[in-house]
């Protein structure tokens, strides 16, 4: 999925993958309880660009997504949140002097 925000394109595509969450709810649709899936995922882009992609899928398997552009402490303090954690600290934010405690 493709989005551009202040005239930088983010791509889910050509991004790469840091962390995410894959999550099933109860939700009440036409007076029914449906469930519904949410996956959280937190992407880098080549240029070191960080974004959220969140898919949320509705009743009847309808998704719909949305991309938004983080700043580098926000994707850390995303990053945090997410269990699922495809590249460790220092390899997912590369641009960011990391420590160790």
């Amino acid at each position: 999925m493709q989005q551009v925000y202040n005239n930088v394109i983010y791509d889910t595509d050509t991004g790469i993958l840091l962390a995410r969450k894959a999550s099933r709810t109860l939700v009440k649709a036409g007076g029914l309880m449906e469930e519904m899936d949410e996956s959280i995922e937190l992407y880098r882009t080549p240029n070191n660009a960080y974004f959220k992609y969140v898919v949320p899928k509705g009743p009847k398997g309808r998704t719909v997504g949305k991309i938004t552009p983080l700043k580098p402490d926000e994707a850390m303090a995303e990053y945090n949140k997410l269990p699922t954690r495809i590249l460790e600290p220092k390899e997912a934010f590369p641009d960011i002097e990391l420590k160790e405690a």
